[in-house]
């Protein structure tokens, strides 16, 4: 099963020349039905998409970004998805559905946010 998780960067920047976002216990499930989208700002040159992560290349440091990455994302085994961002500063919120109704997080560089109820 899949669901969409929004990772929405608010005035942040990111902050080296390649930035990711890295899905872990989880992958993304891009199908006919199911694909990954970005709205507003995000300055990059080239993108680069695995089963479990986006990178952004070749953007200029300290350039920056205002928009939301939707992806769709499946459990790959026992427990929930996490998500980890590198490679930014400012505010970037995940928001993700669980039984009990959609729940948002804030990220922190480097911390993997575990999606806690995700019913993906």
């Amino acid at each position: 099963m899949t669901d969409i998780v929004q990772v929405q960067y608010m005035n942040a920047t990111f902050t080296a020349n390649t930035a990711t976002i890295t899905i872990g216990n989880g992958e993304l499930n891009i199908t006919n039905n199911e694909a990954i989208s970005f709205e507003g700002s995000f300055p990059f040159s080239s993108l680069n998409v695995s089963s479990d992560t986006v990178r952004f290349y070749n953007q200029s440091p300290n350039t920056a970004v205002n928009g939301n990455a939707t992806l769709p994302i499946a459990s790959s085994g026992t427990g929930d998805p996490t998500i980890t961002a590198n490679n930014f500063s400012g505010s970037v919120e995940l928001q993700w559905s669980t039984r009990n109704g959609p729940q948002h997080q804030q990220l922190s560089p480097g911390e993997a946010v575990t999606l806690t109820g995700f019913t993906g």
